[in-house]
């Protein structure tokens, strides 16, 4: 039967352990709402999240990276309640005025990019339509390379059958040999 130890006790909804090593262990504290380490018999505090941090992973650089439910604390009555300041303040930064007008110039910058290319478009789709155009009038023109690419490939497709009507045609010359000499 495996013995399992305690580690710490009295920690604020962990979740999230990340190994960090022997005797290591980074975790998220949902409710205490940061980033702790257990580190060889002792907890401490590395990062103070807000919300509730409610998972972490080690990434390939090393970095500790935490997820955050969005601004989630137990309350003191029990139920899951919005930690109204950070709420307000992503909503007021996303959704209000100031998010509206920088999505707004995010877009016009957009526009900006695509005017200044549309002279080098024009352009491109000018050369494309003469030479589609040339194409039209005199066809399209293969190097020997192509040729023989697409006669190889043609050979290599069409081998099998013919070897099955080959097959085919001497089977049917056996049976009727065999059908005159009875």
């Amino acid at each position: 039967m495996r013995v399992h130890r305690i580690l710490a006790e009295g920690l604020a909804f962990p979740e999230g352990p990340v190994w960090l090593g022997p005797d290591r262990v980074a975790f998220v504290q949902i409710r205490g709402q940061c980033v702790a380490v257990y580190e060889h018999g002792r907890v401490r505090t590395v990062a103070v999240t807000g919300g509730g941090a409610n998972g972490a992973t080690l990434g390939a650089d090393g970095a500790l990276y935490v997820a955050n439910n969005g601004g989630l604390s137990l309350g003191p009555a029990g139920p899951w309640t919005a930690a109204e300041p950070i709420a307000r303040q992503w909503i007021e930064d996303n959704l209000g005025p100031i998010g509206r007008l920088r999505e707004a110039g995010e877009g016009a910058s957009e526009i900006g990019k695509v005017l200044a290319n549309l002279p080098a478009l024009l352009t491109q789709g000018q050369q494309t339509a003469v030479a589609l155009n040339e194409m039209a009038k005199g066809g399209f023109r293969l190097d020997e390379d192509t040729v023989r690419a697409i006669a190889r490939e043609e050979a290599r497709r069409t081998r099998w059958g013919r070897v099955a009507l080959w097959i085919g045609a001497l089977s049917l010359a056996v049976l009727a040999l065999l059908a005159l000499g009875r």
